[in-house]
């Protein structure tokens, strides 16, 4: 059975609909863009429930697994962030051995924002 041009067009403008009303129900279900700056060192792992609403966002976080740190700011706000890491690491003979050490410096200064009148 050979398929015609027309239906083939018709075919794969049905599969380019159906993307883009999937994309567009993705978008509209993620919510609000956070427009502040965050930093994430390690593994965040966060299992939960996010719902957006007309007063802000309802979370419920049922686990949240966090190896290093996470630093975030709002908006009109500047972040500087210094992280030194050292690790060290034996395995056989030491009979897996890891040492690591984290120092972490941050600084978080609002900005001044005015609006115009």
């Amino acid at each position: 059975m050979k398929k015609t041009l027309r239906s083939m067009f018709e075919t794969g403008t049905l599969h380019l609909l159906v993307l883009v009303v999937a994309l567009a129900a993705a978008f509209a279900l993620s919510g609000c863009v956070y427009r502040g700056a965050k930093v994430t060192e390690g593994t965040d792992l966060s299992v939960g429930v996010n719902v957006p609403g007309s007063d802000g966002t309802l979370q419920f976080d049922v686990m949240n697994y966090l190896t290093g740190f996470r630093i975030g700011v709002a908006e009109n706000a500047a972040l500087k962030v210094k992280y030194n890491v050292a690790e060290t690491n034996d395995y056989f003979w030491g009979m897996i051995t890891i040492r690591s050490s984290k120092d972490v410096d941050a600084k978080v200064e609002p900005c001044e924002t005015t609006e115009a009148k």
